[in-house]
């Protein structure tokens, strides 16, 4: 119904334009509120409440993790051939260091966080992946497991998919002082295709769209790198045979521009311009198709054993490139959802923004929204589904799943758990960050057992 979406939506509107972050000042001129990071918000005042943990938690800082460590016990547990026993890192992330430079932390389990990239890539190292894919980089893949089970890491990578609106009004916003972010409002928006039948099935199209209203405080920085990149992607086909020389070319000029341009905006008057009356609203799609993959390019060859041993091969993390490739739009219905998205934006922000110029996409993209989410599709850094947990079928078979509800690594693997972003098997519908706090929460209930029943 057009009149009620067109209802809904004012009012919608209406309440966002009063919506600010939580910024501003309390009595006295003190910060209302501030911003913190996990450790801050969570961690640390867990320990300040119990000091003794701070005594049974280690932090290890400028380490890289290169590798996990298994032992093959003489009897071997009915559920596992291979128990996970720690993992061995180095000192700096600095490539080509000398075996002496690798030690081992061990512990009787093994829990990776290392998110949806360096999570897949540890494990890939490791030498538990596809069979294929690990023979051609050369790593001795962990035969534990029946058949191929692995083939789902570093698979299924998912990402919500931003595209930017941005315009120049005459009416200033108004900016609470001592915001903590540039944020000054949401939108979450589901939309149908009125041209799908409203049936609940696959055919059904549907977008769902998180709406992020920001004012002009990153207009400055951001607009310079938009204009570079974009002097970029114009001059971006070039011949095969100059290729690499063309875009080495390309990125040194990129890289001068952008300092150029960041350096002009920076002076007053356009710095306090684009501030002041500046306006971005970030379109971001939370429920994309597309998938990506996460793989190990390798960069190092060493003397490493060939054979099927794992536990004698030498392969470390910083022997490869890490390689993602998130595929964004890559599958046609995506594109779809965006231009749903956007033609609901182009109603409503007039109702936002009185007396606009738009800036971006501009007059450069003007009627091919199609080349502007090409050249301009931003990643959210919402990255899950590299290592997906149990996830039952419509048909009620289950996929290519890396670990089962406990978040323990099946395939025969004793002691290795993975607890981050990469287990979640589809989208989260916004910020993942709560999700993956809860996430915490339930394996330390899962932990909390398991060491009660050892200890019984």
């Amino acid at each position: 119904d057009a009149a009620g979406i067109d209802l809904g939506l004012a009012a919608v509107a209406s309440a966002a334009r009063s919506v600010e972050t939580a910024g501003g000042t309390a009595a006295g001129g003190r910060p209302r509120y501030r911003r913190v990071n996990y450790y801050e918000g969570i961690l640390e005042p867990l320990l300040d409440r119990n000091p003794h943990l701070r005594k049974a938690i280690c932090f290890y800082t400028g380490i890289t993790a290169e590798r996990l460590l298994f032992d093959r016990p003489a009897s071997p547990h009915p559920n596992h051939t291979w128990t996970a026993t720690g993992v061995e890192c180095s000192p700096s992330p600095r490539k080509g260091s000398d075996g002496h430079n690798y030690f081992a932390i061990r512990g009787k389990q093994v829990i990776l966080c290392g998110g949806a990239v360096l999570t897949p890539a540890l494990l890939l190292a490791s030498g538990i992946g596809d069979t294929e894919e690990l023979r051609r980089l050369g790593v001795a893949p962990l035969r534990s497991a029946p058949g191929n089970v692995w083939r789902g890491v570093g698979k299924n990578l998912r990402d919500h998919v931003i595209l930017a609106n941005a315009f120049l009004t005459l009416a200033p916003f108004s900016q609470p002082a001592r915001a903590v972010t540039s944020v000054r409002g949401w939108l979450a928006l589901d939309i149908g295709d009125a041209r799908t039948p409203e049936r609940p099935d696959a055919d059904t199209l549907r977008s769902r769209m998180l709406l992020k209203v920001l004012d002009g405080s990153t207009s400055p920085t951001i607009i310079p790198d938009v204009l570079a990149l974009a002097f970029r992607r114009e001059y971006r086909f070039t011949p095969r045979h100059l290729c690499s020389v063309v875009n080495g070319c390309l990125r040194i000029l990129t890289s001068l521009l952008a300092m150029l341009l960041g350096f002009a905006f920076d002076t007053f008057p356009i710095r306090w311009i684009l501030t002041v009356h500046t306006k971005q609203v970030l379109v971001a799609l939370v429920n994309p198709e597309s998938v990506g993959t996460v793989s190990l390019h390798r960069t190092r060859v060493r003397g490493a054993s060939q054979n099927n041993d794992a536990s004698t091969s030498t392969t470390r993390l910083s022997d490869f490139d890490v390689r993602v490739d998130p595929a964004y739009l890559s599958n046609p219905r995506d594109f779809q959802r965006i231009c749903l998205g956007w033609k609901v934006l182009n109603r409503i922000t007039p109702t936002w923004f009185q007396h606009t110029t738009e800036l971006m996409p501009g007059p450069a993209y003007a009627n091919n929204l199609r080349r502007y989410a090409s050249d301009f599709a931003l990643p959210y850094y919402h990255w899950s589904g590299t290592c997906a947990m149990v996830h039952t079928l419509s048909d009620g078979e289950e996929d290519n799943y890396v670990v089962d509800a406990e978040l323990r690594v099946r395939g025969g693997i004793g002691n290795l758990y993975i607890c981050d972003a990469s287990v979640l098997p589809d989208h989260v519908s916004g910020p993942p960050a709560l999700t993956l706090a809860g996430m915490g929460l339930v394996a330390a209930g899962f932990f909390e057992k398991f060491l009660a029943k050892k200890s019984a």
